[in-house]
């Protein structure tokens, strides 16, 4: 399941960041249906809203910093298994590593 992830982030890794976002987000909801996903632009302690499932949130939701820039908020991380949700955030701030985001 995640080769499909890690095709995208390969066929996407030289887009703009948001593009690569949305290619990440429509990968990640048809993967793991309902999954309730925000993507966030990081400005120190305050996490801003830039793509995603804006009209799902909530204040306990999982905050994953992928960069010192982005980061990924989840609602129902219970539909995915651990393991893979880990390899999952792995490929995904693989990307994001070392480079400088605008």
């Amino acid at each position: 399941m995640l080769n499909h992830l890690q095709a995208v982030v390969d066929e996407h890794q030289h887009d703009e960041d948001l593009d690569f976002i949305k290619a990440c987000h429509e990968v990640l909801v048809e993967l793991y249906p309902g999954l309730r996903l925000r993507w966030v632009h990081i400005y120190g302690k305050r996490w801003a809203y830039i793509y995603g499932n804006s009209g799902d949130l909530t204040q306990s939701s999982l905050k994953i910093q992928l960069s010192q820039n982005y980061g990924i908020c989840i609602d129902n991380t219970k539909l995915v298994e651990p393991p893979e949700f880990d390899q999952a955030v792995a490929i995904i701030k693989e990307h994001f590593n070392g480079k400088v985001m605008v």
